[in-house]
């Protein structure tokens, strides 16, 4: 229920925010006495519904509805964790490292 909410203020309000307001504007307890533990609530389904491609973080700490695909004439890239080589800002390619050589060698000296 509490991301249906999420996503029909991010919808409404076309334009990214940040966790705390967008606790405040679904109605949870923001104030000092509750310590932030409703906003970090907040901030966790948000996290959880970027991971699930429905939401965007960026920059970040600031949310914002993800765009339907193709919308924006790009398809999605992928946002894993560093799986298939991309890193999660910029979807750059990660250079990869050549394996260390081995130890010792092979035993045979080649002094010509």
């Amino acid at each position: 229920m509490a991301r249906e909410r999420l996503l029909v203020l991010l919808a409404g309000a076309g334009r990214a925010m940040k966790a705390q307001d967008i606790a405040a504007a679904i109605g949870e307890d923001v104030s000092d006495t509750s310590q932030g533990r409703r906003v970090e609530t907040t901030r966790s389904r948000l996290k959880r519904l970027v991971k699930e491609g429905r939401v965007v973080e960026e920059p970040t700490a600031w949310f914002a509805l993800a765009p339907a695909e193709g919308a924006s004439g790009r398809e999605a890239r992928p946002r894993a964790r560093g799986i298939d080589g991309w890193h999660r800002r910029g979807h750059t390619p990660r250079k990869r490292r050549d394996p260390a050589p081995p130890c010792g060698g092979t035993g045979s000296r080649d002094d010509s």
